[in-house]
């Protein structure tokens, strides 16, 4: 990311011109791979396939919960599962639609993980169930929305409009603030903090990828991985 008080933006780097190149020139190469608790729970997302979830999980905050640019969402989940594929889906759906994203803060909607307990009343509470293949979960709280079953009937594409550039996304950078690295390394990833996985999927987003694995993987598992999947940085 850039410092926001570094000067004009390279346009060339900057987060959504980054994206659409990816998808207009290597739209099926691997972008995220992710492993949930065990080596077995793998999951693997193209630039296209990873965007499309994005995409479905904008129309719904857009269609169903009205979130709108400006508007605050609670992303717990970025906090608990640093590492998963579904809070890197929620914090890029929210920058689509130009909302700010906390994960300790209230906002319009708080996204937590399958423990999910109702926010209080009239903050609508989404559950995601962390399942590698991106099924619903089994049993929910009452009051808690099921991440899954919503999104699923959403169309494919953002039917919204782009975020103004001055649009605050993250502890207050903007959408200019955005710049991706220029990098195309396959990288092996355990995020242990919301911003090291925001700094992980930036790094990837240019042409390479990244293996995502939970940080309480000990250093063994993780070289076995690391070999398994072919990283190179």
């Amino acid at each position: 990311m850039r410092d926001r008080h570094g000067g004009a933006p390279n346009m060339e780097r900057m987060f959504r011109n980054v994206v659409t190149r990816r998808l207009d020139t290597e739209a099926v190469t691997p972008l995220v791979t992710c492993y949930g608790s065990s080596p077995e729970e793998r999951s693997e997302f193209s630039a296209r396939s990873f965007a499309n979830w994005v995409d479905k999980t904008a129309n719904l905050l857009a269609d169903e919960f009205d979130v709108t640019e400006g508007d605050g969402i609670a992303l717990p989940v970025l906090a608990t599962h640093p590492h998963h594929w579904m809070a890197w889906v929620w914090l890029t759906a929210a920058w689509q639609v130009g909302a700010e994203v906390s994960v300790d803060g209230s906002g319009e909607i708080v996204v937590d993980g399958p423990d999910a307990t109702p926010a209080g009343e009239g903050i609508p509470t989404v559950a995601c169930s962390l399942h590698p293949l991106g099924m619903p979960l089994t049993t929910i709280a009452d009051g808690v929305i099921d991440y899954v079953t919503e999104v699923r009937g959403q169309p494919d594409s953002w039917l919204g409009v782009d975020p103004d550039p001055g649009a605050i996304l993250w502890q207050g950078l903007t959408w200019n603030d955005l710049e991706v690295p220029a990098d195309d390394a396959r990288r092996l990833v355990c995020p242990r903090t919301p911003q090291e996985a925001i700094d992980a999927l930036l790094a990837a987003l240019p042409g390479g990828s990244v293996v995502s694995v939970p940080s309480t993987w000990d250093a063994e598992t993780q070289r076995a991985i690391a070999e398994v999947e072919r990283v190179t940085a």
